[in-house]
């Protein structure tokens, strides 16, 4: 059997034994194996069983992937010790040798070459059977739904931390954290126990074995398939829906689904129908023409209590009894887009929480437009944090930059659904920003001239001069049209008629602080040099020299 070693960032090492003939990777739901971080796309890369070996491909990925070092993009055949590397994840590919005919399981085992094993536990059942998880050497391993921990499990049967496996000596103790389902090992219920080798451990409906170090342990599907008919039989004893084979049906159904309400999906989750109980080898569950009413209306019944994948599993009973039925393939559409959005918004909440509102808009903006979720506290939240975060960087650039506090409090407005108080305050900096420009102005208008410094012409210089004889009219002055430029609030319009032309000090002076109200830094500049220069006895010669001076 082929298995994938994945390993993340922080360490973290997830096993998954290979048993389809197509493996799908990527960030979002319904992928094989889903790995959850930014730089993984949608639907990342595949792998495809061909004459007996694993080829891999990228499916057009933003970041693409690499086999042993070298980026690829055509179909690549895999062998057992090749590296994969996607985005974060670190991916080595094993294969256990070939059992040969009349040699038994433990001669096999002991020929292949071992490392030094940690202590792990696999998992049995679903929701990833296969899965191996290292425990640590020293400290304390906890297993529970968060994706922070160490043993992430994506399964709405387990609490959030429900149980933590700690070392003691030589071995490993046990222990429940006050969990929703409790704690079992070998079908007894347990608040603490100490380990030992081939211990079954069963938090809410998904089970582990325990390995100890050095100990060498093949998962074999056939023990997994005992496993989940026996969680099966129990989960059917306990299920409240009349019709008996509708609740075994169920049961299996959703112990394929992943996510809880209200948490996020572990960083590394498997999700794989091949690995259901039913492909494994347990009885399929038959539904005839008579469950399809009682079927559908669960369905109906799940959806109106936000329980989406029971929903799902329910219309998957229906649609068995009556294939292609308009009313079973709605119930399902609708269980589908809102699961889909359940945990798109459980995503976005989790950033909302971790600190990160942008990350969270993100994530509420890929909601349904008429998604329910789209009127939970959380988003507008996230949407407030945000608006209310550009206004204060907006509002921080006055009285410098005019113009780029301007345009963030714009942005702010073009947010939709930005909230009354945002908007208000995006408003109030509008306007600020354009009293500000006018102060300048104005500012700049008033300010009395300073006869320019004139130079005494040598003495040869005015003989060659000419006699005076009277200047062709100017036109319009440049003060007067940069005044009607100013009365339109047109800022260009107040460059075009002085830039090159302004003669005096109140004309250059006007023309430098209509620059720096735009946000001009270099022409502003220029044309301080320029006036200081001309006018060095002028009221804002001295302003303006310190400024080139900083």
């Amino acid at each position: 059997m082929v298995k994938l070693v994945i390993s993340d960032n922080e360490g973290t090492t997830t096993v998954v034994p290979l048993v389809r003939d197509e493996v799908s990777i990527g960030r979002e739901e319904g992928n094989t194996i889903r790995l959850t971080e930014r730089n993984i796309s949608r639907r990342h890369a595949v792998l495809t069983k061909v004459n007996g070996h694993y080829e891999i491909a990228d499916l057009k990925s933003y970041n693409g992937l690499t086999l042993n070092g070298e980026a690829i993009a055509a179909q690549s055949e895999l062998s057992p010790g090749d590296q994969v590397q996607i985005g974060d994840y670190s991916i080595t590919v094993q294969a256990e040798a070939v059992a040969v005919a009349g040699e038994d399981e433990a001669t096999r085992v002991a020929a292949m070459p071992q490392p030094e094993l940690p202590a792990r536990v696999v998992m049995l059942a679903e929701p990833t059977p296969g899965a191996e998880f290292s425990l640590p050497v020293a400290g304390v391993a906890k297993l529970g739904r968060s994706e922070e921990l160490a043993i992430p499990i994506n399964h709405r049967s387990v609490s959030r931390e429900h149980a933590e496996i700690s070392r003691e000596g030589d071995g490993y103790v046990l222990m429940d954290l006050a969990s929703a389902n409790g704690l079992s090992v070998n079908g007894k219920k347990v608040t603490e126990h100490m380990l030992t080798s081939g211990d079954v451990i069963e938090l809410g409906q998904v089970m582990f074995r325990y390995v100890e170090p050095g100990e060498i342990y093949a998962f074999d599907p056939q023990e997994a398939s005992h496993y989940a008919r026996a969680m099966g039989a129990r989960s059917t004893a306990n299920a409240r829906i009349a019709m008996g084979m509708v609740a075994i049906a169920v049961a299996v159904a959703i112990g394929l689904m992943s996510g809880d309400d209200a948490e996020p999906a572990a960083a590394t989750t498997v999700t794989d129908p091949a690995d259901s109980p039913a492909a494994a080898g347990a009885p399929e569950p038959t539904v005839d023409d008579g469950a399809y009413d009682a079927a559908l209306s669960a369905c109906r019944e799940a959806l109106a209590g936000r329980r989406y994948a029971e929903a799902m599993a329910h219309s998957g009973l229906a649609l068995k009894a009556r294939p292609g039925d308009s009313a079973a393939v709605e119930c399902q559409q609708q269980g589908q887009q809102r699961h889909e959005d359940e945990q798109t918004f459980v995503r976005g909440e989790a950033a909302l929480g971790a600190g990160d509102p942008e990350a969270a808009h993100k994530e509420f903006q890929r909601l349904a437009p008429e998604s329910e979720f789209r009127s939970r506290p959380a988003v507008a939240e996230a949407l407030a944090q945000i608006a209310t975060t550009r206004v204060a960087n907006a509002r921080s650039l006055l009285p410098s930059n005019t113009v780029e506090a301007s345009r963030l409090a714009r942005g702010v407005l073009a947010l939709p659904g930005v909230p009354h108080a945002q908007e208000q305050a995006a408003r109030s900096v509008i306007g600020d920003a354009r009293r500000a420009e006018e102060a300048i102005v104005a500012a700049a208008a008033e300010q009395p001239e300073a006869a320019p410094v004139r130079e005494r012409p040598s003495r040869s210089s005015r003989r060659a001069a000419s006699p005076k004889k009277p200047r062709a009219p100017r036109g319009e002055s440049g003060m007067k049209a940069a005044s009607a430029c100013l009365a339109k609030g047109d800022n260009q319009c107040v460059i075009k008629a002085l830039a090159g032309k302004a003669r005096t000090a109140q004309e250059m002076g006007l023309l430098i602080e209509t620059y720096r109200a735009m946000g001009n830094a270099q022409a502003a500049r220029k044309y301080m040099t320029l006036y200081v220069k001309r006018f060095p006895t002028a009221r804002r010669a001295n302003s303006y020299q310190r400024m080139l001076g900083q």
